[in-house]
């Protein structure tokens, strides 16, 4: 009897035993796929089954509380933090602009914009010094101007609306300049405590403003000036939301919930794995991540982190429906810890903000290309990810922590 060797064995087994579409490939990598399978199916019936943490379905809370003094710039994890009149305490009070047109300028024009990272030293009651820093630039420290005498109330531009400043002077714009490679100033909002109309803007001021000054003794005074910008009216449905905000885009916090951004993730490994076993593979071990939930820039990121034992099961049920993908762009009427209330003003509209990576501040397209094929909304006629939120007015000076319970009180349609 002639003798079978090795190859020829495994060979007849992959004819009689494997689908066709298996039967031509080697050995080892069919090994290395069965390998990666059954490590993959392992993982997850160990998460569903045997994970204690998995077991009882967990109350919804805050993971993450990012705050960003400039804006467009990286922002700051905080443990905890209390909020203004215009959200969370010096969230977007900084913004850059260009320097000829005193227009905002952002990481959509400059995406290296990400690689400033801020800190803040908090002094005492509405005083703090920030700090910047950018690679191979140094760093870079400025007090909270609330001197008007000594700084020049300008005029800058954000989107459709116009509102008055403190340009933070020469050292730090030149600085700023010298990073980004563009002339640029840095603009701080004005103080809450300061009387703008008891102050003056000079002939050496960085914009026009004759628009909304009067002549008076050789010297120009200001007489109204827009300090704040308002949220439309018409998003506008309880007494209590406060309407005012600072340099954000449009409103004071931006929420996100922490299974979107996987939900995401997960899509997006989808469309670039197309063989399952490696889908398999990247997905439960190397957990790969294509997008970060630092990319949406959110305020409060919520998860999933305690379990339901001391709570009604109204309560669970509600929390098992507010904690799937998305569902916070449904979320109108929410509280954190039963003590700060939060109202669901519009959901986010995206630029190409979110494909920025900020590890090295260039754009990866594809990221805006998958926004776009899974997240596109025909009714705004753009791509929706998070909610805009703002909050109570009777809520100003409490504190919000990481991990503070959050509860759904109203779901329904937000624009």
């Amino acid at each position: 009897m002639s003798s079978l060797n090795t190859s020829t064995i495994v060979k007849t087994l992959q004819q009689d035993y494997l689908p066709p579409f298996l039967q031509n490939q080697h050995p080892l990598l069919l090994l290395s796929e069965f390998v990666i399978g059954l490590s993959g199916l392992s993982y997850f019936l160990y998460n569903k089954f045997f994970n204690q943490n998995n077991i009882t379905k967990p109350l919804q809370q805050i993971k993450k509380l990012i705050i960003y003094p400039i804006k467009s710039a990286k922002g700051i994890e905080v443990q905890e933090w209390p909020i203004s009149k215009y959200g969370l305490l010096y969230d977007r009070y900084w913004m850059i602009v260009k320097e000829n047109t005193m227009k905002l300028i952002s990481q959509r024009e400059i995406p290296k914009m990400c690689l400033l990272e801020t800190n803040l030293k908090i002094l005492e009651k509405n005083n703090c010094v920030l700090s910047v820093t950018f690679p191979n630039k140094g760093k870079k420290e400025m007090k909270w101007i609330k001197n008007l005498s000594e700084n020049k109330i300008v005029k800058v531009s954000l989107w459709n609306d116009s509102i008055f400043g403190i340009d933070c002077g020469d050292e730090i714009s030149d600085w700023l300049t010298d990073c980004l490679q563009q002339k640029v100033r840095l603009v701080q909002i004005i103080p809450d405590d300061v009387n703008v109309t008891d102050n003056y803007v000079t002939e050496n001021s960085v914009t026009n403003v004759t628009e909304n000054v009067t002549s008076e003794n050789d010297d120009t005074k200001v007489t109204e000036l827009t300090t704040v910008r308002k949220i439309d009216d018409k998003l506008i449905f309880n007494e209590n939301i406060s309407n005012l905000v600072t340099f954000p885009d449009g409103f004071p916090f931006l929420l996100l919930l922490e299974n979107s951004v996987t939900d995401f993730n997960l899509k997006i490994l989808k469309e670039l794995n197309k063989n399952y076993l490696i889908y398999l593979f990247k997905k439960y071990i190397l957990k790969t991540k294509y997008i970060e939930e630092h990319n949406f820039r959110p305020n409060i990121l919520i998860s999933s982190s305690n379990t339901l034992q001391n709570f009604t099961p109204t309560l669970q049920q509600n929390t098992q429906q507010n904690d799937l993908p998305y569902s916070e762009e449904q979320y109108k009427i929410l509280t954190i810890n039963n003590n700060i209330t939060l109202y669901g003003i519009n959901r986010c509209v995206r630029c190409t903000m979110p494909s920025v990576d900020f590890k090295i501040g260039k754009k990866n397209s594809y990221i805006t290309d998958y926004l776009n094929k899974f997240r596109f909304d025909e009714n705004v006629k753009g791509t929706i990810f998070g909610i805009c939120c703002s909050h109570d007015k009777r809520d100003v000076g409490k504190v919000i922590k990481v991990g503070d319970v959050i509860e759904i009180l109203e779901r329904g349609e937000v624009p």
